[in-house]
């Protein structure tokens, strides 16, 4: 057996180990959610437009229609796109009853607003609470270089973590969103795991409808994936708690069965190799 090799495995035995105690902690996401919020009034979005805007490019989090920005002297830029948010507007229609006579009824008809971020505009300095480089938090040169050599597609600075297979792209918060800078890469590093689940990498076929059986095989390999590259480059040498909470969350959908571990440990096994192989010859190891 490799040493690599022997190292996931210590690293599967250890999670397993700690899985007791991790079924006893709840779950905490390990980064800040700073919100999407209108520019102008102050208001923040609510509903399916924190999903819209939350995904969108944008560190700030802050947007404004166009009348709106011009209402402050901020002009779009030439060029730019503009993202589409949605809201109910309520009125009141007055309707005949049955017994001829007429009353108020409350409706609500769904309308759609156009809006620009405050990095697609000039004229507005961005509050220096909403920019991203207002931590202390570092950016670890190995972990950078590992996931830039891969050439995963990445969009910073949103309000989630994820991956598209629709777009093939990587979707997370900005470094000072998190807790720490290990934080940051794990969390960017299980994105990376199911980044190499696409049929044209490591092709896994664990689902991705949210919740049912193997969309939770595929969360534990790309846990175990996060797991396994943190250790590959040293960020860490152990598992945290974090992981083994994060992990028992979802074998709750698999009957705690500690064998789905292990199965997923052979998937991310499989992944990290094929994230190595993407490396520079120089620094690239053979794959046992």
């Amino acid at each position: 057996m490799s040493t690599r090799n022997e190292m996931y495995r210590k690293a599967t035995e250890a999670i397993i180990g700690m899985l007791e105690e991790g079924r006893k902690a709840k779950f905490e996401q390990p980064w800040e959610i700073k919100g999407a919020k209108n520019a102008i009034t102050g208001n923040n979005y609510s509903g399916v437009n924190t999903l819209i805007l939350g995904t969108a490019d944008s560190p700030s989090g802050l947007w404004g229609t166009y009348p709106q920005w011009k209402s402050i002297g901020a002009q779009v830029k030439k060029g730019n796109k503009s993202s589409t948010i949605f809201f109910y507007e309520r009125r009141v229609k007055e309707v005949e009853t049955d017994d001829g006579e007429t009353e108020d009824k409350v409706i609500f008809i769904c309308k759609k607003w156009n809006v620009f971020s405050a990095e697609q505009v000039e004229g507005f300095e961005i509050p220096e609470e909403r920019l991203a480089d207002t931590d202390n938090k570092e950016r670890i040169e190995e972990a950078e270089a590992f996931f830039s050599t891969t050439q995963c597609k990445l969009t910073d600075g949103l309000d989630r973590a994820y991956y598209s297979p629709s777009g093939d792209y990587v979707g997370m918060p900005h470094l000072n969103q998190f807790k720490s800078s290990f934080s940051y890469y794990s969390t960017l590093f299980h994105e990376l795991t199911h980044w190499t689940g696409h049929a044209s990498r490591c092709d896994r076929k664990f689902g991705n409808r949210f919740g049912d059986t193997n969309y939770a095989k595929e969360e534990l390999a790309a846990e175990l994936g996060a797991i396994f590259t943190s250790l590959h480059l040293g960020l860490a040498p152990m598992p945290s708690s974090d992981s083994a909470s994060y992990i028992a969350s979802w074998l709750s959908a698999l009957k705690d069965d500690d064998k789905y571990v292990v199965d997923a440990s052979r998937a991310a096994k499989k992944a990290i190799e094929y994230t190595i192989e993407l490396q520079q010859p120089t620094i690239q190891e053979k794959v046992a």
